[in-house]
Order: C-alpha cells, then sequence, then structure tokens
C-alpha cells in the first residue's frame, strides 16, 4: 500500500513539473517586462552595434594622435656606390613635448672611403613663436577628443531612439492584443445574438432581419479582428527585430497601464530639455570646437620662428671596432624661420573661424527655439490623451448605460435587436478607444523624456 502511494506521488509530481521544465528550458519562448526588453535592446540592438564601432574608431584615432609625443625609436641603414661609396647604420630617438620642444638622440656607425666613423649626436628644437605653446601642438589631440564626444552622443542618441522604438513597439504589441481580446469578446456576444435571433425567428418572435443585422455586425467584427491580428503579427516581430531574436522566438512583454500624471511645470520642462536634450550638447561641443579652431587660427597668423641646436661626437678608427676615443665634435645654434609676408590664407582662415562661431551661435538659439517647441508639443500631447481617457471613460460609461437599456427592451420584446447590437458595438468601440488613449498617454510620457534628455543614463 505504501509502495503505491510513494509511486502514485512520483508520477504526479513528474506530470506537473515536466511541463514546467520544459517551458524553462525553452529558449524560443521568452517573457520580459519593458525595462527587461529595453535593456535587452541597449546590448543586443545591431544599429546601436554598429554606432558602436564609430566609438570605436574615435578612441583609436585619439590614441594615434596623443602617439605623437610617444618615444620615437627609428632605426636606419645606408648603402651606396661610386662616388658615395659605403655603409652605414643608426637609430634615432626623439621626443616631441605638448610644449613644441623636439629632442632627439642619434647614435650612429658608417664606413666610408676615410675609414670608420662612429658617432653619437643630439639636438633640440624649440619653437618661440608659432607652434609654441600645449595649446597649438594639442591641436590632433584636442580635434580627435572632439570627435571622440561627437561619437558618444550619437551613440547615445541612437540608444535614446532605440530605446523609444522598443517602448513604442511593445506598446503597440500591448495594443493589438488587447484589442484582439475585445473584439473576440464581441463576436462571441454576437454568436449568441445569432443563435437567439434564429430561436426568436422561429417561433415568431422576431425577424430574419434582426438574424441578417446579428450576422452582418458579426462579419464586420471578423474582418476588424483578422486586421487586429496582422497587426499584432507584424508589431511582434518587428519587436523581434529592434531585439535582435530570431522570428521564431515566442515573445511576451508586460507593458505597465499605469497612469502617471506628469507633473512638472512648462518652465521646468524646458530648462530640463535645455540642459541635457543631446541636440543641445552636440550643439554646444561644436560652438567649443569652432572657438578652439578660431582661437588656433590666430595663433597661426604668426611667422614660423625656431631656435634649433646640436651637438656631435665622434671618432674614427681604421677597423670595425669602435674609437678607443671620440676627441672630435661639431656643434651649432641657428634660428630659423620662414613666412609668408602677405599671411593671406591664414588672415583668411581667422575670418572664416570666426563667421562660422557666430553662425554657430546663431543654429543653437534656433535649435533651443526648436527643442523649447517639441517641450511644448509634448506638453500638448500629453494633456490631448489625458483629455480623451477622461472622454472615452464617458463614453464606456454611456454606452453600457445604453446596452443594458437596449438588453432590457430587447428581453421583453418591446424593440428589435438594432439598438442591442448598436450599443455592443459603441461599447467594444469606446473601450478600445479608451485603451489607445491610454497608451497613446504613456507613450507621450516617454517622448517627453526623450526631449528632456532623461529617458536613459549618458554613460
Amino acid at each position: 500500500m505504501k509502495l503505491s502511494i510513494i509511486y502514485l506521488i512520483f508520477i504526479l509530481s513528474f506530470i506537473i513539473i515536466n511541463p514546467i521544465c520544459a517551458e524553462v528550458s525553452n529558449p524560443n519562448k521568452i517573457s520580459l517586462t519593458l525595462i527587461d526588453a529595453i535593456s535587452m535592446a541597449l546590448k543586443r540592438n545591431t544599429v546601436i552595434k554598429g554606432s558602436g564601432y564609430s566609438v570605436q574608431g574615435a578612441v583609436l584615432i585619439k590614441s594615434a594622435a596623443e602617439s605623437e609625443f610617444d618615444l620615437s625609436v627609428t632605426p636606419s641603414i645606408k648603402a651606396g656606390l661610386g662616388s658615395s661609396e659605403g655603409a652605414g647604420a643608426g637609430v634615432g630617438l626623439s621626443k616631441k613635448l605638448l610644449t613644441g620642444t623636439t629632442i632627439s638622440v642619434a647614435p650612429g656607425f658608417r664606413k666610408d672611403k676615410a675609414g670608420y666613423n662612429s658617432e653619437i649626436s643630439a639636438g633640440i628644437t624649440q619653437p618661440i613663436l608659432r607652434g609654441l605653446g600645449v595649446f597649438s601642438n594639442s591641436d590632433k589631440i584636442d580635434s580627435s577628443e572632439y570627435s571622440l564626444k561627437t561619437a558618444r552622443l550619437a551613440m547615445y542618441q541612437t540608444k535614446t531612439s532605440v530605446a523609444i522604438d522598443t517602448i513604442k513597439t511593445a506598446y503597440n504589441a500591448a495594443r493589438y492584443k488587447e484589442t484582439i481580446t475585445l473584439y473576440k469578446s464581441l463576436i462571441s456576444r454576437l454568436e449568441g445574438y445569432i443563435k437567439t435571433g434564429k430561436i426568436k425567428e422561429e417561433v415568431g418572435l422576431a425577424t430574419p432581419m434582426d438574424v441578417f443585422r446579428a450576422e452582418i455586425s458579426h462579419k464586420e467584427a471578423g474582418s476588424a479582428l483578422a486586421e487586429e491580428n496582422e497587426l499584432y503579427e507584424n508589431t511582434i516581430n518587428r519587436l523581434k527585430i529592434i531585439l535582435a531574436l530570431p522570428l521564431e522566438t515566442d515573445i511576451y512583454v508586460l507593458t505597465p497601464m499605469d497612469i502617471e500624471p506628469f507633473i512638472i511645470t512648462e518652465r521646468e520642462a524646458i530648462d530640463i530639455a535645455l540642459k541635457n536634450n543631446v541636440i543641445i550638447k552636440q550643439a554646444g561641443l561644436e560652438i567649443d570646437e569652432a572657438k578652439r579652431r578660431s582661437e588656433l587660427a590666430r595663433h597661426n597668423l604668426l611667422p614660423r620662428l625656431d631656435l634649433v641646436a646640436d651637438y656631435t661626437r665622434y671618432g674614427i678608427s681604421n677597423s670595425f671596432s669602435l674609437p678607443n676615443e671620440f676627441n672630435q665634435e661639431r656643434f651649432g645654434v641657428m634660428l630659423s624661420a620662414s613666412t609668408d609676408i602677405s599671411r593671406k590664407q591664414e588672415n583668411t582662415a581667422y575670418q572664416l573661424s570666426m563667421m562660422r562661431v557666430d553662425s554657430l551661435n546663431i543654429d543653437l538659439a534656433a535649435k533651443k527655439d526648436e527643442l523649447t517647441r517639441q517641450v511644448l508639443k509634448q506638453r500638448y500631447a500629453l494633456k490631448k490623451a489625458e483629455e480623451l481617457m477622461v472622454i472615452k471613460t464617458e463614453l464606456i460609461r454611456h454606452a453600457k448605460g445604453k446596452l443594458a437599456l437596449a438588453k432590457l427592451k430587447f428581453e421583453h420584446a418591446m424593440a428589435d435587436n438594432f439598438d442591442l447590437i448598436s450599443s455592443e458595438t459603441e461599447l467594444n468601440t469606446a473601450e478600445v478607444g479608451l485603451l489607445s488613449s491610454k497608451i497613446d498617454y504613456i507613450s507621450a510620457i516617454y517622448d517627453m523624456r526623450a526631449v528632456l534628455g532623461t529617458l536613459i543614463e549618458y554613460e
């Protein structure tokens, strides 16, 4: 007896647990919260991955620009015939500082008609006017830093767009799925009216028109249901593409339908947008970069004047070996200058750079005005969706009252089913409208957060 009970418990446990395990282990079935879906999109979306390569490229360009100030090691080898017959080898070590100073050391060895010559030379080049200072020498690094910041802002904008696309697609899928449920419920009720009409027609309590009316409404609801099913499938497949999931994946995203009031004032919303919106940040970066380049163009108006000093110590021997001593030397100090007297190209570049700064400031003012308009537009969209929710809720209340009255009259043979079917259709339309208004309001909230620049965190 005890063995039978244990065996029965084992069988029941297997039957209950096995479907659960199968569902958990099924890789083609995924259930996500909205936050999980957004996180998955930000990690897997192919558009974001493509944008990531731009950031990686900008990082490499910046690293290459910084390498200009690394220690440079340049091996060299020479060989010649004829009047310049000989051979030699050496290595050059040089280091450029951010101030513009270049220091070099070059040990070498060569053989020519005079014998074997070993030497070590050192030199220093110091800009005195043009090219002096960290500002002018860090131009490539600053330009690459600007490109990197621009790439990161573009990446953030792409992530924001993908996040909004994910949210709206998930909510549209929820809209169509709930609408499908509403239409199925309406079709079920209409089927009941058809059966009731046919029964009443047989006993003379209804006319063929009552049946036809119910059947026509039933066909119309079925057609609408087919359209909603198609919309749902297309939307859910689009969501899979956004999340970079196989199309055969069975996915469900839980979308909260809680309505949270937007309590930020108009002025606060505009201030937040002007502070955080990526378009304004990018415009600010462009102005800063234009000012930097304008200042660099002004610096380039200076003529080139460099102080060059070099010193070489060397020795000559008759055999292939290091000389006993480096007993000979040569050195020199000189000023090197070169410039175009008219400086026309440099002056033109400087004037154009100042014009660009002015142009970008005007563009920034226009972008701020456009951003303010977008904030006001989103506030109006929120207000409109909120008002529509109130209207649709009231319509549902009226439609339910009208339906209750129509049922009462129909059940007591005081009227045909025209008012009944009409009320059912109106109620279904009002319920679908309320659902759409709720989702429009929620979408408008997320659109507002995107405009404000607070939808996702900037990294």
